[in-house]
Parts: C-alpha cells; sequence; structure tokens
C-alpha cells in the first residue's frame, strides 16, 4: 500500500499464497510426488519444498477458515468505503491471531 499497490491486487497475491498452500497440501495428502505437485500447481520445484513446509503448518479447516475471510474482505473491499489499509492490516491480524490459537 505504502508504494502505491491496489488493494485489491494485494488481495489477489495473498490469496494466491494460501491458493497454493492449500492445493499442495491436498496433493501431498494424496501421496503425489513433488514433481506431481510441481506440475499441478504451475509452481517450480525450487519453490516447492518450502510451500510444502508452510503448508504442512495449516489444518484444512484453517484454510478453509482463510479462505471464508479472503472472500469477505474481497466483497467488503469492493462494497464498503472504510479505508482499505485498515481492513488488510486486520486480515493479517486475523491470520497470526489464528496461528496463535
Amino acid at each position: 500500500l505504502a508504494y502505491g499497490e491496489p488493494p485489491l491486487l494485494i488481495l489477489r497475491m495473498i490469496t494466491r499464497q494460501f491458493r497454493l498452500l492449500w492445493q499442495a497440501k491436498v496433493y501431498r495428502q494424496a501421496g503425489h510426488t513433488e514433481e506431481q505437485i510441481a506440475k499441478q500447481i504451475g509452481l517450480h520445484r525450487y519453490f516447492l519444498r518450502e510451500l510444502l513446509r508452510n503448508a504442512e503448518r495449516f489444518e484444512t479447516e484453517e484454510l478453509r477458515t482463510i479462505f471464508m475471510q479472503l472472500r469477505q474482505l474481497d466483497i467488503t473491499l469492493k462494497t464498503r468505503s472504510i479505508p482499505p489499509r485498515h481492513l488488510l492490516e486486520k486480515l493479517v491480524i486475523d491470520l497470526c491471531l489464528l496461528r496463535r490459537g
């Protein structure tokens, strides 16, 4: 935001990262190899190992909750006049609290 990036673009980047985490988790649980997972989600294997480590930190239900939050934030950013900075900061805080809980 400080560099002028549009709030919806920032939200899209955050959502993409969580989508990749979820996909990696699902494919790993289904027994796919790293090579298969990388091909399925369109990510270079170099980045996949870190993604898989991060995916292990989340339960499926946590990811589901995060996606509901991301969806709600998308709607709010498009329909309300609340400052986007406040909404994005709240999202980050909520995600941090989710991980602590």
